[in-house]
């Protein structure tokens, strides 16, 4: 892996090796409900994202630049500079070794799209699960999805 960013405790890092990203694969598809995104050519510079402590992948994410229009549009956000975390899954098993990192991880990922340029982060909040995450971060919930089965938010970085 090739860490992209340092922070706290730990560091981001990005996912390159056929081997780490069977790793990734496996971890995303076990903690995440909706598993790995495999096939999505809509997926503008396409990130996966470990946030480690040491040699513990603690956090995963998919990251990539917004591909809706129409909250782009509804919300003004600039298409080449908005960032969506299309999933984000934390391993059980560090949250007992490390306590309660998936804020920690949000935290690092955010000033690392801040620090390249970033002016805004979309996140999702999926049916029955609150969005807490986001709000401890200080997104604004912006609405629903079209089916209504989760919640946009936003985070403005300028």
């Amino acid at each position: 892996m090739k860490k992209v960013h340092e922070c706290g405790r730990g560091a981001l890092y990005k996912v390159i090796t056929l081997n780490e990203r069977r790793r990734f694969r496996e971890l995303m598809d076990r903690y995440n409900s909706y598993g790995y995104v495999k096939y999505a050519p809509m997926m503008r510079n396409r990130m996966d994202l470990v946030y480690a402590i040491g040699d513990d992948w603690c956090v995963l994410f998919t990251v990539h630049l917004i591909n809706n229009f129409s909250i782009s549009q509804k919300y003004r956000l600039d298409w080449y500079h908005t960032w969506f975390i299309r999933r984000a899954a934390t391993v059980e098993e560090m949250k007992e070794k490390y306590g309660q990192i998936t804020v920690e991880a949000h935290r690092c990922l955010i000033d690392y799209l801040r620090e390249h340029g970033a002016a805004a982060v979309l996140g999702l909040s999926i049916e029955g699960r609150s969005g807490a995450t986001y709000k401890h971060l200080g997104f604004e919930e912006i609405g629903k999805t079209v089916r209504g089965h989760g919640r946009w938010f936003l985070l403005r970085l300028r």
